[in-house]
């Protein structure tokens, strides 16, 4: 599934919402939105950071592996750990 938001595209793999779908229904707490909330803020420091050293995001990927973030710059080695770190 793709959608464009504020120019910017994001992708949400099939896989992805399955295996989310199966997280919160097997969540026997109801802790599993938190941590979908906790993933969701860890991952937004990266993207705050990559705008802090001037990258330039084109678009963003959720799978069943992670998010993938695809910008326009190669980022140097500094400003790569930064992200990192973000």
């Amino acid at each position: 599934m793709t959608t464009f938001v504020k120019g910017k595209k994001v992708q949400v793999s099939v896989y992805f919402a399955l295996l989310l779908t199966l997280v919160f229904a097997l969540s026997p707490q109801g802790y599993a939105p938190v941590g979908f909330v906790c993933c969701l803020l860890h991952e937004t420091g990266h993207l705050f950071c990559m705008k802090a050293v001037g990258c330039k995001i084109k678009g963003v990927a959720f799978g069943v592996y992670g998010m993938r973030i695809d910008s326009e710059l190669p980022l140097s080695f500094k400003k790569e750990a930064l992200v990192a770190l973000g």
